[in-house]
């Protein structure tokens, strides 16, 4: 059994997005304001629930930033659309989605496609970029932060007992009892133990601690405790299997596409850079730092 990471990290439920929350008094401060309107962490909400491909990507701290980036780029390119003339689609209004990725495509400059010395280049520059994934197998302890063990905090608790794993005291599979049967009388357990094959792909690694740590581990070492998403975690590392590096010939067709994707990422970069300046956006990075995504279990 393999997972990926965005389907391994709360593995055994059903996740849906059911909203946004707001770590602070205020329950819908204004995170953001274009073009002299203001927008408030309702409008986000809105935006992420109608729209589920930037609800999936929300399930996360970054995927959050990434659903903000979408609402600036909703707003911002359509007055550019307006500013510029550019007309919708007959039947797709102005505020139509497909209206902003249109001027998006019109004015976003494009990318041509790199020459094969360009990927070559670009191919020996990153060999990591064009291997199969790592993958490492796993036993995991899971718990809410809020849970407890015998009465001691879920973290506190998880820590002592790591404490005894590597003194020899204790096996990790003892961790994985008391915790589950903690979490079971808490009403709310993941899946536990031994989770298979985790797959490590390079973008995820470079976005979550987690993924690193364990990018890193060797077989036979214990990570944790680690806090992430109102969870707390911790791993014995079972098994490891090493990328397997792609020849020139066999990543010739996935350089150049990399070097488009990159070209691509920097052209809307430069054209959010531009917007934003027009548009007069502000961010209110405090507001967006505190918002948390909201997992609940579904079936």
């Amino acid at each position: 059994m393999m997972f990926s990471w965005r389907s391994w990290c709360l593995a055994g439920a059903v996740l849906m997005f059911s909203g946004l929350t707001f770590a602070a008094d205020q329950d819908d401060p204004v995170f953001a304001e274009i073009a002299g309107e203001s927008f408030r962490i309702s409008d986000l909400r809105t935006f992420i629930q109608k729209r589920p491909a930037v609800g999936a990507q929300a399930l996360t701290a970054e995927g959050i930033r990434e659903a903000v980036a979408e609402f600036v780029d909703s707003k911002v390119f359509r007055h550019e659309g307006v500013r510029l003339g550019i007309s919708s689609d007959p039947g797709i209004p102005v505020d139509n989605d497909g209206y902003y990725f249109k001027v998006q495509f019109a004015t976003i400059e494009k990318c041509a496609t790199p020459s094969d010395d360009e990927a070559r280049r670009f191919f020996d520059a990153n060999p990591a970029r064009f291997a199969t994934p790592a993958f490492v197998r796993v036993a995991r302890v899971a718990l809410r932060e809020s849970d407890s063990i015998d009465g001691e905090p879920a973290t506190l608790a998880i820590a002592a007992m790591l404490t005894k794993v590597r003194s020899g005291e204790m096996s990790f599979s003892d961790v994985v009892a008391r915790a589950g049967e903690a979490a079971k009388a808490g009403g709310a357990a993941l899946e536990m133990g031994d989770l298979g094959f985790i797959q490590l792909r390079r973008e995820e690694i470079a976005a979550n601690d987690m993924l690193r740590k364990l990018s890193e581990a060797k077989s036979g070492e214990l990570i944790g405790p680690v806090a992430q998403e109102g969870h707390v975690f911790a791993f014995e590392v079972l098994d490891r299997r090493e990328p397997v590096l792609f020849t020139w010939d066999g990543a010739r067709n996935d350089a150049k596409r990399q070097l488009v994707r990159e070209c691509q990422r920097k052209n809307l970069q430069a054209k959010r850079a531009e917007l934003y300046a027009r548009y007069q956006v502000t961010m209110h990075e405090a507001v967006v730092a505190a918002i948390k995504p909201t997992l609940q279990a579904g079936r």
